[in-house]
């Protein structure tokens, strides 16, 4: 019980550092804030027991710095998107095996939603902020509906205010987008 709470508590520092990175300015700011948002999902996954929710945010923050870091690297974008792509699709046989997560359909399904939303929010790594919080209000709700079925207090919250995060920011674009035509027009 102690641990879970602890995890609970850990799970709200990382929201902080998610719903953060939709304010950035840039992807590299984004990234950065996801890292750490990253980092501290994966603790508190794993001390709830979400050990799927934990092994992704493990590949999700080495993901964010390798990312934010690829051009100083020279590593191509289509590399790092298929390397990480795999290794998020290997979680699922891990998390069966490994864990001995009992395989059920329940279990399938439920455990297959953060997997596709990692591999979708992969493709949205390296493309402009725009674009970015656009993807994020399609793979940011696939997280939400595991985090409320695995009770992740600071993940449900995040998710949330992330997706409201992700809308103002596109509110902010379209007004600014309108003003620039209003203003050339």
């Amino acid at each position: 019980m102690i641990l879970e709470i602890i995890g609970q508590a850990i799970g709200i520092v990382a929201m902080a550092f998610n719903v953060l990175s939709f304010q950035a300015k840039n992807s590299k700011g984004i990234i950065l804030f996801q890292f750490f948002g990253g980092m501290f999902f994966s603790i508190n996954f794993l001390l709830i027991g979400s050990y799927i929710g934990a092994m992704l945010n493990f590949l999700g923050m080495l993901r964010a710095l390798f990312f934010a870091f690829r051009d100083k690297w020279h590593i191509s974008k289509t590399l790092l998107t298929a390397v990480f792509c795999v290794l998020f699709v290997s979680t699922y046989p891990i998390l069966f095996t490994v864990f001995s997560k009992p395989f059920n359909a329940f279990n399938a399904i439920l455990e297959i939603i953060p997997v596709c939303s990692m591999i979708l929010s992969t493709f949205a790594y390296g493309v402009e902020a725009k674009k970015f919080r656009i993807l994020a209000l399609i793979y940011s709700p696939m997280w939400l509906a595991y985090n409320i079925v695995v009770f992740s207090i600071g993940a449900i919250i995040s998710e949330t205010l992330c997706i409201i995060s992700a809308v103002v920011a596109l509110i902010r674009y379209k007004r600014k987008e309108n003003n620039v035509q209003n203003n050339n027009g």
